[in-house]
């Protein structure tokens, strides 16, 4: 019985957050209709902005709610097709326990500095830095390495994040096929916020 309700709500989960964009994406077609200007490049770039849109609606409709309990009602993919868009969507809920935030202004007593070899030097490649994405982070990590040789900054890296550890983000992984125009796209934001965080993309040769 109770796996039976668990099946009941992760398929209403679904069916919700489906309709909600989908919705979207037949907006959409009106408005190509209307302007004539339906392109591959100008759906993939309205898409996203639906997709990325409705993920963050959806999920402030349980901001009440803890989210541990969300994703176990979150399937692992997504798939979602309409006319000529083709989207698999993959959720993640962020583990940042442990994590080193590289922009704490008190990173220096973060980094274990028995872990690599030039602590100091690694905290001096930050300063003045805003670190907001993962390029970021391993431009620091190579930087690091092409000046000290240490390898063992590889093993901390894993460990690094622009992330806050103490908030809890969603990560939103997608696909898009749009008439054999694919790419991918990596959506970051924070739980009960409206704004994304970090917003990667690019196109699938």
């Amino acid at each position: 019985m109770k796996k039976s309700i668990v099946l009941l709500i992760t398929l209403m989960f679904i069916g919700a957050i489906s309709l909600l964009i989908l919705q979207n994406l037949k907006d959409s077609e009106k408005f190509f209709s209307l302007v004539k200007t339906n392109t591959n490049l100008t759906q993939t770039k309205v898409t996203i902005d639906n997709v990325n849109s409705e993920i963050i609606k959806f999920f402030n409709k349980y901001k009440d709610e803890n989210l541990d309990d969300i994703f176990q009602r979150v399937p692992e993919i997504l798939p979602l097709n309409y006319a000529n868009i083709n989207l698999s969507i993959k959720l993640t809920q962020l583990n940042l326990e442990n994590k080193i935030y590289l922009n704490d202004k008190n990173i220096s007593k973060k980094i274990d500095y028995h872990s690599i070899d030039n602590s100091y030097y690694f905290t001096s490649l930050l300063k003045d830095i805003n670190v907001t994405n993962d390029k970021q982070v391993h431009k620091l990590v190579d930087d690091y390495y092409h000046y000290t040789k240490d390898k063992r900054i590889f093993e901390l890296q894993d460990q690094l994040t622009f992330l806050q550890p103490a908030q809890d983000y969603i990560k939103c992984e997608y696909t898009i096929d749009i008439n054999g125009l694919k790419s991918y796209v990596i959506m970051i934001f924070r739980f009960k916020s409206t704004k994304i965080t970090y917003l990667d993309f690019y196109f699938l040769m």
